[in-house]
């Protein structure tokens, strides 16, 4: 056998003996009420999520893995908390499914060594899920005021260098 599965081999028996440490404590906990069975299901998820990270980190050229492992993990906190409050809560918390899958391109943009534009969709993804969490505050009501500010910036800025070009011609 080569070095280098004979490295992975042992790398995936340090990360399954690590599952099986996790798994074990996991379940004590539910045995002795510290985590109720109610739960369970959402803790379930996020181990399930927490194991695709895994085989991220074993394998760095498996990067693809980060976007279940984000899109499951996020999700899954998200169903524990609802489950530990109330699930009524769940209509301002909506657009964490859209977040999710965001942070799972970021994620993969990060990963990726090569030049990619994974980054792209994560941005959509990001902005249209921050809007709608943005809807239930009442700062919201104002970022049109917002934008117009940073738009007039933006061409007041443009000017003064038009300006500062013009000037620099007539002193040449």
């Amino acid at each position: 056998m080569s070095e280098g599965k004979k490295q992975t081999n042992d790398n995936y028996k340090f990360i399954i003996g690590i599952l099986m440490i996790v798994i074990g404590v996991f379940f004590m906990f539910i045995q002795s009420d510290v985590i109720g069975w109610h739960n369970f299901w959402s803790l379930l998820i996020i181990l399930l999520g927490l194991t695709f990270f895994t085989g991220y980190f074993v394998d760095r050229n498996n990067y693809g893995l980060l976007m279940p492992g984000a899109i499951l993990t996020i999700v899954g906190f998200l169903f524990l908390f609802l489950s530990w409050t109330d699930w009524s809560l769940m209509r301002y918390f909506w657009p964490t499914f859209i977040i999710a899958p965001g942070i799972g391109f970021f994620l993969m943009y990060l990963a990726k060594d090569k030049p990619n534009k994974l980054y792209i969709p994560g941005i959509i993804l990001s902005v249209v899920g921050l809007a709608f969490f943005l809807q239930f505050w009442e700062l919201f009501a104002y970022w049109p005021y917002l934008l117009i500010g940073i738009g007039a910036y933006l061409i007041l800025n443009f000017a003064a260098k038009k300006v500062a070009e013009n000037e620099e011609k007539k002193r040449i």
